[in-house]
């Protein structure tokens, strides 16, 4: 931010016009291009040793600008867009140190299994040097290729032990019926 100003200009205006196409006014976008020319100008400016020394794996980035950005209450509205705009992200944990990875990857419809191999992805992810370099074997395209399939038979599975208990439930409410009469 503080040694990429243009940069940061460029992508804030695009920020403001994706705002603009979703119901916010252009003066409202335009105010907010305005207070983000004025942070980068004063703020930025006078701060720029502090902000280079943003440690993205050990700072939170929401308590890092908050610092900044709120020191002059004409920033307020900066702020709000600032704000929405973690959240968008925050999916994406490196944004935000403060929030555990599982919740990141959390989805309603995620087995325990979905969760495991996620969890192994992300690690390895991590854990690698250059992710780019990662050399991909036959073994695991194999693997990958017949995933759906292996899905497709994990489901048949747990539709038959689903069958199976309903069935067994249904014997067990007939049979209790039977001893009631």
């Amino acid at each position: 931010m503080a040694s990429e100003k243009d940069n940061c200009k460029i992508s804030m205006k695009q920020i403001s016009l994706h705002f603009c196409q979703k119901n916010v006014t252009e003066e409202e976008g335009d105010a907010l291009m305005l207070q983000f020319k004025e942070f980068l100008e004063t703020t930025v400016s006078k701060y720029s040793a502090s902000l280079k020394n943003f440690d993205p794996k050990s700072d939170r980035l929401d308590s890092f600008l908050n610092i900044f950005l709120l020191q002059d209450a004409a920033n307020e509205k900066l702020w709000r867009v600032m704000k929405i705009l973690m959240i968008l992200s925050h999916g994406q944990a490196t944004v935000e140190r403060g929030f555990s990875v599982r919740k990141s990857l959390e989805a309603e419809n995620l087995k325990e299994d979905s969760y495991i191999a996620q969890r192994l992805i992300f690690e390895n992810a991590n854990n690698s040097n250059n992710i780019h370099s990662t050399i991909i074997a036959k073994e695991m395209r194999r693997f990958v290729f017949s995933s759906r399939q292996k899905y497709v038979l994990h489901l048949e599975e747990q539709r038959k032990i689903e069958h199976q208990k309903n069935s067994e439930n249904s014997r067990k409410r007939k049979v209790d019926e039977l001893f009631k009469i």
